[in-house]
Order: structure tokens, then C-alpha cells, then sequence
């Protein structure tokens, strides 16, 4: 789960830290103390002393609590709902709604994406694949990883595509996590694949991989395929380390053309220490082996 909280509601977050270490009798000294270890540049002490003199003035979250039923119950009846929304419904400050959901335990998480849902036979093929790999790897260590090329491709737009946070919604930590399927974006994309001869070659099971004049390249180069069960993305490295990292490091980036995102994709390539490709096949044995623990199913890290 990845809360995302703007200044605001973390500011509401810790005015509630203060008011619950109030009601167990904490002192504001020690309670500034705490909340500097937990949260880093968090507010000053006499704030601090103010809020603790507050709340002990008052029944612990009274005035704030009023309405805390009916706010659940909204946020119950439709996930999404915004603090403004609420705010606008109840006739209530939405400082007070923000403060209410806090002390109520929930917060504003992304969907899980997943690439589609696993059939139990998908799960299985997963799971041997992976024990297959991991039987190399443990036989053969590094040498194995280094002799791994990988080829893949992704999207690359000329505009930002819509982010996790605008499929948010509130839950309580402890909830379980909302999957979300991903589809085929319908415009064209850029390759970037390497192949070459005398290694395991790594790539996903797309149809220019797998196809019938492929195979027969491949053969003919007498280049081996390491295994790759369909629909993994999380056990690809070009996936779960090279695309995101550089989508993320490019996301503020607007093209003219094509020729302008192959220009700048390339540059962003070569910029790139040795070590950060290196990181990525490393990152693989953990991933075989969480994917083995899972058995089969998908991992969010």
C-alpha cells in the first residue's frame, strides 16, 4: 500500500498523534521527541504545548468526534468520496472531515495492478519455471546471471498517461489491496532489444518473439531461451527495473515525435552506470524465489 498525504493531512495526522499521546498522559516534550523519530521535520514544540493544553481543556476529541459515525458511514457507502465532498454533505469544516478520517484509521491508497488474473495452471507454470531458473542459478552462481541477455520493448508516449494516485481511495491500512488489470494501450511503440549469440537469451512470450521465423533464427544462431512463463512482467528485469525507473526519470518530458523519444531514451540509456544493469539480473534470484514462496502468484515488490 503507498499512502499518499499532502502537508495538510500529514499536519492532521500528527495533531491526532498529539491528542491520543494527550489521553495516555504523555508529556509535549516527549511527545515531540516521539514524533521526531517517526516523522523527521515534523512541528515545533510550542506547537506541540499548544495542542496538548487544547486537548486537555476539552474531552478528548469531542467537538471532532460529533459526526465521526456519519462520516464513516460515507465513506463506507462509497470509497472514493472526497474530503470536500463530505465536507459539502455533512456541513462540516473539511479540516474537521480530515481530522474525523484520521482518528478513524483510514487513508487513501493506489489499486494494486497486476497484468491479468492468474488462472491455477498459470500459477503452476509460474512456479516450475522459477524452480527450473533457481536450479541454474544455485548450480552455475553468477556465471549464470552473466550470461543472461534480455530483450523486451514498452510504450513510450508523447504524453504523461494517467497516474496511481487518480485511482485512490480511501481504506484502512490493515484492508486488503485493490488489483487493477492492465490493458493495451492502442498507439505504437519503440523497440529496444538486444540478441546475441552465445548466451541464454530472456524475453517475453510477445508473438515477434515466439514466432515460427524467430524460432528459426534463434536456432540457427544457436542461441538458448531462458524460460519465461506468459504474462510475468514481475519476473522480467527489463519490467520490474529498467522501465519503470526510466519512465519515472522521464515522466515530465513532452515529445514532438517519435524521433524525439528515441533520442532521448537512448541518451537516458547511456547515462546509466554498469552497475545499475548488473542490479537488475541480480534482482531476478529474489524474485524466482518469492515467486516460489508464493507459489506461482504474482508479488508486489
Amino acid at each position: 500500500m503507498e499512502p499518499c498525504a499532502d502537508g495538510q493531512s500529514m499536519q492532521l495526522k500528527q495533531r491526532a498523534v498529539i491528542e491520543f499521546l494527550t489521553a495516555e498522559g504523555v508529556t509535549p516534550k516527549e511527545i515531540h521527541q516521539r514524533m521526531q523519530a517517526v516523522y523527521g521535520d515534523c512541528i515545533d514544540v510550542s506547537t506541540v504545548c499548544h495542542w496538548v493544553t487544547k486537548f486537555k481543556n476539552v474531552e478528548v476529541g469531542t467537538s471532532d468526534l460529533r459526526d465521526k459515525q456519519r462520516v464513516d458511514r460515507l465513506i463506507q457507502d462509497y470509497c472514493l468520496i472526497t474530503q470536500r465532498e463530505i465536507s459539502s454533505i455533512l456541513s462540516i469544516s473539511q479540516e474537521c472531515v480530515g481530522h474525523i478520517i484520521v482518528l478513524l484509521g483510514y487513508q487513501k491508497i493506489f489499486a494494486r495492478w497486476v497484468p491479468r488474473m492468474l488462472m491455477p495452471e498459470m500459477k503452476v507454470h509460474r512456479l516450475e519455471i522459477c524452480q527450473e531458473v533457481l536450479s541454474h542459478y544455485e548450480n552455475e552462481g553468477d556465471a549464470f546471471l552473466h550470461s543472461i541477455v534480455t530483450g523486451d520493448e514498452t510504450w513510450l508516449h508523447h504524453y504523461d498517461q494517467e497516474t496511481k494516485c487518480q485511482s485512490m481511495e480511501y481504506r484502512h491500512k490493515d484492508s486488503l489491496q485493490k488489483k487493477k488489470f492492465k490493458t493495451q494501450h492502442p498507439t505504437g511503440k519503440n523497440h529496444d532489444n538486444s540478441e546475441k549469440g552465445n548466451v541464454f537469451l530472456q524475453h517475453d512470450n510477445a508473438r515477434p518473439h515466439t514466432s515460427h521465423a524467430t524460432t528459426a533464427e534463434l536456432q540457427r544462431l544457436d542461441l538458448t531461451t531462458v524460460w519465461h512463463p506468459p504474462y510475468s512482467p514481475d519476473l522480467a528485469s527489463s519490467d520490474f527495473h529498467l522501465f519503470p525507473i526510466m519512465k519515472e526519470d522521464l515522466r515530465e518530458h513532452h515529445y514532438a515525435s517519435d524521433e524525439d523519444v528515441e533520442i532521448t531514451v537512448r541518451r537516458w540509456l547511456w547515462k546509466q552506470s554498469v552497475d545499475f544493469f548488473r542490479d537488475s539480473f541480480r534482482k531476478l534470484v529474489h524474485r524466482w524465489q518469492k515467486c516460489i514462496q508464493l507459489s506461482g502468484d504474482y508479488m508486489e515488490k
